[in-house]
């Protein structure tokens, strides 16, 4: 029984990853001066600056319904100071409310909506940035911040 259990666990988990076959695709214009934004088709709420792409060999995402999870790892050329100010001034239009910030050499934002908790870690590379962007659902859906 505890075999038929776990067979049915990995079927329904591997029914609910992503593909992330799609996730860098359309770009919308803002206003001159500002950064685009890129939407991500794995995550509509969180959005990505322009010219940064999904690194799909490291990413990984769950959904069912309107459960989601995942890690997604994204490179491109913008400084960490320029990604940590995009997603300050984006994410509030989505509904999302800075929780806090820690900064040094990385900089790492923690936001929340009801019932989300996102995580987004922003790491210097050679001529730009990787950010790493976790997402999961708070327990009972309860409000964080």
């Amino acid at each position: 029984m505890r075999k038929f259990a776990l067979l049915f666990a990995i079927i329904l988990f591997a029914s609910c990853v992503s593909t992330l076959s799609s996730t860098t695709e359309g770009t919308t214009e803002e206003p001159s001066g500002e950064t685009k934004i890129q939407s991500t088709y794995a995550l509509d709420d969180v959005p990505l600056p322009a010219g940064f792409k999904v690194n799909k060999d490291k990413s990984f995402l769950a959904r069912a319904g309107s459960y989601r999870s995942g890690i997604l790892y994204c490179s491109g050329d913008l400084s960490p100071q320029e990604v940590k100010e995009f997603f300050l001034n984006t994410l509030p239009d989505y509904d999302w409310k800075l929780v806090n910030s820690f900064e040094g050499k990385e900089v790492f934002l923690n936001f929340s909506k009801p019932g989300w908790l996102l995580n987004i870690q922003i790491f210097p590379t050679m001529g730009g940035s990787e950010i790493k962007i976790m997402i999961a659902p708070v327990e009972g859906g309860k409000k964080i911040g």
